[in-house]
């Protein structure tokens, strides 16, 4: 799932000067096993990165300073997890009004990429968390928006 989502954002991680950090793709990097809807659990892995990708841009103008983090923790409070991060503005809002339908701080933004990621986390029996740096496992580097896909054991 975390290579198909960096693949389908490959082209946007050149075109607007990001660099992904993904240990997850790695050798030996860390892997875990979950029962979702691909497709559905897909969409929201990239709205992630999407939201990701927006405020890094917002908050750096120069590109050599855009970074993302992405992914898995094999145990993140009782089930494996998919971890976006970035260096970006950050969330402002609690998490209610987050992934509450038509929120947006994005201009031109629908609001519902997190609504969406939540509604597809709740359908998938996991949850659409917002952790701290320290909770999600992230290196320093990343002091922007950390959201995490958590899934229920198999």
């Amino acid at each position: 799932m975390v290579r198909t989502a960096r693949d389908l954002s490959l082209l946007r991680f050149r075109l607007h000067g990001i660099k992904l950090e993904c240990p997850a793709l790695e050798e030996n990097g860390p892997d875990a096993t979950a029962t979702f809807a691909a497709g559905l659990v897909l969409g929201a892995l990239t709205n992630l990165v999407d939201n990701a990708v927006h405020w890094v841009k917002v908050r750096h103008p120069e590109r050599h300073e855009r970074r993302i983090y992405m992914n898995v923790v094999p145990d993140y409070e009782g089930g494996p997890a998919i971890v976006v991060a970035d260096n970006g503005t950050g969330f402002l809002d609690d998490p209610s009004t987050m992934v509450s339908p038509f929120f947006t701080r994005r201009p031109g933004g629908s609001g519902l990429g997190l609504y969406f990621a939540n509604l597809v986390m709740d359908l998938n029996e996991g949850r659409l968390v917002f952790p701290t740096l320290d909770q999600a496992e992230v290196p320093e580097g990343y002091d922007g928006a950390v959201a995490a896909l958590v899934f229920g054991r198999i």
